[in-house]
């Protein structure tokens, strides 16, 4: 043992040449699996969340004979994953459960035509996972929109004479 350099090596250089760069390429490469995996669980997300903005009811004015829920007239990637989760269950789990819940919850209301969940979900979405105030529009529209409807149906509301209520 020279100089306190253990099992034959001349220097600390040689020990991390020959030990610590391979120990540290086998470390890395048992990590990359997971640095992928938070990479596309927070690439989801975004999706998820930026989809979720632009979730605003078309047209934003009650339509003669219409319902609430005939407004959402897009098709969204998350929302087709969410429907159909055997290709994709382990991933969809690996997500932020409490938002996954939430928008499973959001689409179910809308299958349903639950409005008063349908706003309830989207509004804790935003409330939680708004950082731009999108969503809070977007709620905002949705709770006018099944307003204007909800008062048609009381008979309190302007009665449809054209292509819109209002």
């Amino acid at each position: 043992m020279m100089l306190g350099i253990p099992w034959g090596f001349s220097s600390w250089k040689e020990i991390l040449e020959v030990v610590g760069v391979p120990l540290v390429l086998v470390l890395l490469g048992s990590a990359w699996p997971l640095i992928q995996q938070c990479y596309r669980r927070r690439a989801f997300t975004r999706l998820i969340l930026r989809e979720l903005q632009e979730l605003t009811p078309f047209p934003d004015k009650p339509v003669p004979g219409g319902k609430w829920w005939e407004h959402h007239k897009r098709s969204f990637v998350h929302q087709r994953i969410f429907s159909d989760v055997t290709n994709s269950r382990d991933f969809v789990l690996s997500l932020n459960p409490t938002l996954v819940y939430w928008v499973t919850q959001l689409w179910d209301s809308l299958a349903r035509h639950d409005s008063s969940q349908w706003l309830w979900y989207l509004g804790k979405i935003a409330e939680n996972h708004d950082r731009n105030g999108e969503m809070k529009k977007c709620l905002h529209q949705w709770r006018e929109l099944i307003g204007q409807y909800e008062q048609v149906a009381k008979g309190t509301g302007v009665t449809p004479t054209g292509p819109s209520i209002l």
